[in-house]
This record gives C-alpha cells, sequence and structure tokens, in this order.
C-alpha cells in the first residue's frame, strides 16, 4: 500500500490537505502551518517516509509512526480535531473546515485497520 499526504490548503494555523491510499481519497488531513524560521510547532519537511506500527507511549496504544524525520522524533498520524491538538503529527478526519478536521477518531480507526493490513 502506498500512503501519499497531498498538502492542498494551506491556512494560517495549519496546513491541510488529504490522505491518499494507493492514489483513491481516504480522508481529510490536518498538519501544522509549514514555517521556514524552524519554529514548532511545523509541518514536517515533505519526504518521503516509512510507516511503522508501533507502541507509543502519549497513546498508550499501537500507532501508526512516519519515521526518520530531519530534526523531528515521534511523528504519528492520529485523531484531533484543530491545530492545538498536533504538534508535527498528521491528524485525519472525515470532514473538513478552516483549520479543522472532523469525525477524527472514527475516520482514525478506519485509516487505522487498513494500516495494519
Amino acid at each position: 500500500m502506498n500512503f501519499l499526504v497531498k498538502r492542498r490548503w494551506p491556512k494560517s494555523q495549519s496546513l491541510m490537505g488529504e490522505l491518499l491510499i494507493d492514489s483513491a481519497h481516504a480522508c481529510y488531513t490536518l498538519e501544522p502551518p509549514q514555517k521556514t524560521d524552524g519554529s514548532k510547532p511545523r509541518a514536517i519537511p515533505a519526504g518521503t517516509y516509512d510507516l511503522t506500527v508501533r507502541f507509543s507511549q502519549k497513546f498508550q496504544r499501537l500507532m501508526p509512526h512516519v519515521e526518520n524525520v530531519p530534526d523531528f522524533a515521534g511523528v504519528l498520524i492520529h485523531w484531533g480535531n484543530f491545530p492545538k491538538d498536533t504538534e508535527g503529527c498528521t491528524l485525519v478526519g472525515s470532514i473538513q473546515a478552516n483549520n479543522f478536521v472532523g469525525h477524527s477518531r472514527e475516520e482514525f480507526d478506519l485509516i487505522f485497520r487498513k494500516i495494519q493490513d
């Protein structure tokens, strides 16, 4: 499976896009905004990264981890609705609005099952 985050709609507080699985729309995404000054939270650099499933201390469960991101540690795909819910991770949801993704926990569960497959 190929997972691709297409960053489509930069906002003042976030970077919104969509997650494609094997080129098909799976859900909407929300990341921190892109910044050039190096401050965090910020979106991770564009690139190709491995995705693994392993235990997260923060969530106390198995979670999808985005591996080997330069200058970042602990980058996950997880649930959340607003920019305040991410420090560099990708939030997922089935609906979107300005600086918001919704139905996030339900969408995460669907995406996580696909990742585990």
